[in-house]
């Protein structure tokens, strides 16, 4: 019997159909899916707060990604208040919240506040300053005598001053005196405390009520010119009125401690200080961003500092940025402006930064301890000279160069300076 040819060939034919229907077929790849954007993330230490009134804790904060700037706002800041660097100050008893932000992403602080942990009534000196004395050198001032003689404190000459008063009874603060005039500089009222510099909780609490903030441990100087480590405070309502305490043992008056307040005054009508030196804040321009000669790197700065603003139309370049500070931050900078004068980026060098001082009008001013104090806290402390009468240099870790000098920008025009000059290499 023949083979039937046809017949095969259909059949192969069907199977290869069959066989061509049942393979699979190939699935299109899946499109590879887009990055989602970065979340910010914060963490903030400590988590809750508890302060007393008149001392400050610093907020610790890390972002990410690290380039989200952070801004913190106090919900009642007449309870707590907080800078732009996270630094949070008890003001009255009560509890608040802190709010720290970056892009999106907030954390919640609680805050509490309470009393100093030491009470003790009052006995240091009434803040009245300038006050007249007689051609006996004593002091008229009803307010003032009827004030020492509620304390228990009589008038008598203290340390050869015929302006004291004395308090034998007294548990902290025997002796103070009136009256204690620096010409063109600063009025004074002394007061003589039986604790040390060490140990002064009783006095820090007195000062506390008379409304001064955080007191702090500086280099101080008194109006005789000794210069010791001591404490310093700043008068919450009134920056041009500091205290500055430092142990000198006073034997007839059985005490340990002088302390010297001072309410400083215009000594030159040339230069108009907008406040006293804040001699513990950080508000120095970038010098680190200056090398960069990135403009915007300048903006984003400063934007993180969060005193000045950038002046479009007093900035004469595109490379030359001027920032001024607005005017609810005056009493938190002792910079008026900061004006980045940098090169272009093919050009050679770094530039400088030229900041106006809202803190000096005086000589007496630039050379004290709370400016040098204040130029320390912000890095520069190498190598500090004083040349002339008006002009001081210091140098950072980095060997960046800060110039103070008096300027005279017009006829009876004068200000304070300060120039940041970038090392080079």
């Amino acid at each position: 019997m023949k083979p039937n040819h046809s017949l095969l060939l259909v059949t192969l034919v069907v199977t290869f159909l069959i066989s061509a229907c049942s393979s699979p077929t190939p699935t299109p790849p899946k499109p590879e899916p887009k990055p989602e954007p970065k979340q910010t993330t914060i963490t903030v230490s400590p988590e809750s707060l508890s302060l007393i009134v008149g001392k400050s804790e610093q907020l610790s904060v890390k972002v990410s990604p690290k380039e989200v700037s952070v801004t913190y706002q106090s919900k009642n800041p007449a309870i707590a208040t907080v800078d732009a660097q996270g630094l949070v100050t008890g003001v009255a008893v009560g509890e608040t919240t802190v709010i720290v932000q970056a892009g999106e992403a907030t954390k919640s602080v609680p805050v509490t506040v309470k009393e100093a942990p030491i009470q003790v009534p009052q006995e240091l000196p009434m803040l009245k300053f300038g006050i007249p004395r007689n051609d006996d050198e004593r002091i008229e001032d009803a307010e003032v005598i009827a004030y020492e003689q509620k304390l228990g404190r009589t008038q008598q000459e203290v340390d050869y001053r015929p302006s004291g008063f004395y308090g034998e009874g007294l548990t902290t603060i025997p002796a103070v005196v009136y009256g204690i005039s620096i010409a063109d500089d600063a009025d004074l009222i002394l007061a003589y405390s039986k604790e040390s510099v060490s140990d002064c909780k009783r006095t820090q609490a007195m000062l506390y009520q008379l409304g001064f903030g955080e007191v702090q441990e500086a280099e101080v100087s008194n109006y005789l010119g000794d210069v010791k480590k001591g404490l310093r405070a700043t008068l919450k309502s009134d920056p041009k009125v500091t205290v500055s305490m430092m142990d000198m043992p006073n034997e007839k008056l059985g005490t340990v401690m002088f302390i010297e307040f001072a309410k400083r005054i215009n000594s030159n009508p040339l230069v108009q200080a907008k406040h006293g030196i804040l001699s513990n804040v950080k508000d120095f321009p970038s010098l680190d961003a200056l090398r960069t000669k990135d403009i915007e790197q300048f903006k984003a700065f400063e934007e993180k500092l969060a005193l000045r603003t950038y002046r479009q139309n007093e900035s004469p370049k595109d490379t030359h940025l001027f920032f001024r500070t607005e005017e609810s931050n005056i009493q938190k900078t002792n910079l008026e402006s900061a004006f980045y004068v940098a090169p272009s980026k093919d050009a050679s060098g770094f530039g400088l930064i030229i900041t106006q001082l809202l803190c000096l009008s005086s000589e007496r001013d630039l050379r004290s301890q709370e400016f040098k104090q204040y130029l320390a806290n912000n890095g520069f402390d190498k190598n500090y000279t004083v040349s002339g009468e008006n002009v001081i240099d210091v140098y950072n870790a980095h060997g960046d160069r800060c110039r103070v000098t008096l300027v005279r920008l017009g006829q009876d025009d004068y200000v304070y300076q300060m120039y940041l000059f970038p090392k080079e290499s």
